[in-house]
């Protein structure tokens, strides 16, 4: 299992990508061995810069994915929420008597 030195930070976008031929002039899209070099090249049908039209459809090239907060950092968030609410109530109380 590869392991990675960063992890994007919630509400980043994102999207995936697979193609087993290469179009282009790319590499295939696929996982390789960490060894590996290749080129890869992601060019849409209404590209402008370095090319005119890729052979991928423009949405494409959009990111359609949204990166979640991991259930254990909202878990720990509510318990702080929690624990501040908590501790607030019980000064009223205190102060009150």
């Amino acid at each position: 299992m590869q392991e990675f030195a960063f992890a994007p930070a919630a509400g980043t976008k994102y999207g995936t990508y697979l193609d087993a031929i290469g179009v282009d002039v790319s590499a295939a899209w696929v996982a390789v061995s960490a060894s590996d070099t290749v080129a890869l090249k992601f060019f849409t049908a209404d590209a402008t810069f370095l090319v005119t039209g890729g052979s991928n459809s423009a949405d494409a090239g959009k990111a359609n994915l949204t990166v979640v907060p991991e259930p254990g950092t909202v878990v720990l968030s509510v318990a702080a929420l929690l624990a501040v609410m908590g501790k607030a109530r019980r000064r009223q109380r205190i102060t009150a008597d």
